[in-house]
């Protein structure tokens, strides 16, 4: 019970701090560019940004950038299995 009453307090403090710290991240002005864009518009596109790399085509290939870092699935050739 007491538990569950804890989570439930601290996911809502989380909550609030997101929503607290993504409105400042979109409506502090930044330098003397950022004031010719309103806060939607810097919204805007970062949604915009965010949805193109997620459903880019180019993400497939990530396979070919990862295997240089170590990040490559292991392969399963010449393995003996059960």
């Amino acid at each position: 019970m007491v538990f569950n009453v804890l989570l439930y307090i601290s996911l809502g403090i989380f909550i609030l701090g997101l929503i607290y710290k993504v409105y400042t991240w979109f409506s502090l002005k930044i330098g003397i560019s950022a004031q010719d864009y309103t806060p939607s518009q810097r919204f805007s596109a970062a949604v915009k940004g965010t949805v193109g790399v997620i459903f880019s085509s180019k993400i497939f290939s990530l396979q070919d950038y990862a295997a240089p870092l170590g990040f490559a699935a292991p392969s399963t050739a010449g393995s003996a299995g059960p």
